[in-house]
């Protein structure tokens, strides 16, 4: 896996789950709650994959490309990562043979 790709699949993993165990101080619902817990695990563990070198999962990629797709809307370029979330994206797409739908 190219290594630019690999950084920016932790980055978006990473970024994903700061902005969810921030939502688990708020006032969202247990259920919410859970599903983001269950999120910031699964994320956990395709980080892990990463770290071991191991292969992703079509889930693993799909979770990745949930996770880059704030990025990749963000044309503005707010947080400094919309070239990095592109490219993420060309590589998801040409993995799962198909494109986000994007407005």
């Amino acid at each position: 896996m190219n290594p630019s790709i690999r950084e920016q699949i932790r980055f978006v993993l990473a970024d994903d789950n700061e902005l969810m165990r921030a939502a688990l101080d708020g006032d969202w619902g247990d259920e919410n709650k859970q599903m983001n817990r269950q999120l910031i695990r699964q994320h956990e563990a395709i980080l892990a994959k990463l770290d071991a070198g191991a292969g992703l999962t079509q889930l693993d990629l799909q979770l990745v490309r949930d996770a880059n797709e704030i990025h990749l809307n963000d044309e503005a370029n707010l947080n400094g990562q919309h070239k990095e979330a592109v490219e993420l994206e060309e590589w998801l797409a040409e993995l799962c043979g198909n494109r986000l739908s994007r407005p």
